[in-house]
């Protein structure tokens, strides 16, 4: 596999099993990944926001990888929209071989074409190894996250 080989493209329902175990590698505490059918709703429910794209990143036939995008637009610089990605996930056997990299340079693409200000995420403090991918690709820390538990 070689960055070249890797295609973005919107996330489909028969993706559904592979994003599944994709994304159990994000749950903390030993938390069970989502089954596909679970999701399949939420999946929906997250496409009813206007904004929101699922994507995968496909190696041939398989999926390697997926990320989901917001973006949005703000009240402040000028109007200018803001991205947000969440659930960054790539298969443990394809870390390092440009999937990563390949997501967030497409990401950062529709950002771009959004006319976004940035492109914002958050990543778990434990996840040192995501920081430094991150920071090797151009983000950026900046400002400190909060959050509550509800």
């Amino acid at each position: 596999m070689t960055d070249t080989t890797i295609r973005i493209r919107h996330a489909e329902e028969g993706d559904f099993p592979e994003m599944a175990r994709l994304l159990g590698i994000l749950e903390p505490d030993g938390r069970a990944a989502p089954d596909p059918e679970e999701l399949a709703v939420l999946f929906r429910r997250l496409m009813a926001f206007r904004g929101a794209s699922v994507w995968v990143a496909v190696d041939g036939d398989a999926v390697v990888g997926t990320y989901s995008l917001m973006v949005f637009p703000t009240l402040v610089h000028g109007g200018a929209g803001e991205g947000i990605v969440e659930a960054v996930a790539v298969d443990p056997a394809c870390q390092g071989k440009g999937v990563g990299a390949a997501m967030m340079q497409h990401a950062m693409g529709l950002c771009r074409q959004a006319r976004c200000y940035k492109l914002a995420l958050s990543s778990n403090e434990a996840r040192t190894g995501a920081h430094a991918f991150y920071e090797a690709i151009g983000f950026q820390r900046h400002g400190v996250s909060f959050r509550v538990e509800l």
